[in-house]
């Protein structure tokens, strides 16, 4: 007799979870081509590059837009199918004065549509153009850049219904290649040991000895103490360096021993996305209060220049006075 009186209320109940879940929608906010190859660029000139954006919004999206570094995840093979993306000849310098958009926010809905034809022969039925101005730098660097785009949706407040919407958005990225040599190499210069309070702290020296920029970071710090013992291992965050520049790559551990001064041997590995390089030395972490000398290899002065230079200003006076 109970169920019987509940069977309209959960009836009642089923019907409004339905109702809602039928107001409920899923938008989708996607661009065309999700992968743009943009081809050779030359240096000191701009560049108009075109994509769509296509929804199946019945109200209008108001989409602003903006840019930010393709994913490190993109140097981990080589890619020549759909694109061609070469890691070891790319790099990784700042664009951000580069690009910019004809317009920085754009109103899409499937009201309005029109075609769209691709190099590959692919159609595509859009509903609305972007505009990508890209104003390369005479001195751009060498080799492949890469750029994603980010789509940043917002339904207008004008639609009909009381249903909730979830906006699915696609990423679009573009590729490009600025003619020239682009070689991603380092070298690890240096060690200093310091210490924060109770945290120990070790400064990688690594220089960029290529021709383009890249991130490097410490992915393996072996820490050994006096006697050899192991300590751990431990790892830095990435640090952007210029080609012909020198990149401090820090990394910290936890040390409550803070009034002793330890020599310690450490291995550490810089990781540049596509190569890494390994050093090992000791290194001193000082006392509480006390900052140890940085352990840079020194080149030998060649004193033989200085001196056959002497000798022959020595020779020219011998001459005058002949």
């Amino acid at each position: 007799m109970r169920l019987a009186k509940k069977t309209p209320f959960l009836l009642s109940l089923l019907l409004v979870f339905l109702l809602t879940l039928a107001q409920a929608r899923g938008v989708s906010l996607g661009a065309a081509p999700g992968v743009m190859q943009i081809g050779e660029l030359e240096p000191g000139r701009e560049y108009a590059v075109d994509f769509y954006l296509v929804t199946n919004s019945r109200n209008d999206l108001v989409t602003s837009l903006d840019f930010i570094e393709s994913r490190r995840s993109m140097f981990d093979h080589n890619v020549t199918g759909r694109y061609t993306f070469i890691p070891a000849e790319a790099s990784e310098e700042d664009m951000s004065e580069w690009l910019s958009f004809l317009r920085e926010k754009v109103v899409v809905s499937n009201r309005e549509s029109f075609s769209v034809r691709f190099p590959d022969g692919s159609i595509v039925n859009a509903n609305e153009k972007v505009t990508i101005i890209m104003d390369v730098p005479p001195d751009a660097e060498p080799g492949y850049h890469t750029y994603e785009v980010v789509l940043k949706p917002k339904l207008s407040s004008g639609g009909s219904g009381t249903g909730v919407s979830t906006i699915g958005i696609t990423r679009p990225f573009f590729i490009f290649k600025i003619p020239g040599v682009a070689k991603r190499e380092g070298v690890i210069e240096g060690v200093a040991g310091s210490r924060n309070g109770d945290r120990a702290a070790v400064d990688v020296l690594f220089r960029n000895s290529g021709t383009v920029t890249m991130s490097a970071r410490v992915s393996s710090l072996k820490v050994y103490n006096e006697t050899g013992y192991y300590v751990g291992t431990y790892d830095g965050g990435y640090v952007m360096v210029p080609p012909k520049n020198t990149g401090i790559l820090k990394v910290f551990w936890r040390d409550l021993d803070t009034n002793e001064q330890k020599n310690i041997k450490i291995e550490a590995t810089v990781d540049y996305l596509t190569g890494k390089v390994t050093k090992e030395t000791m290194v001193t972490i000082p006392r509480a209060g006390v900052t140890a000398r940085m352990e840079v290899r020194a080149e030998e002065f060649p004193w033989w220049i200085v001196i056959l230079i002497i000798g022959l200003i020595l020779l020219y006076i011998y001459w005058r006075r002949r």
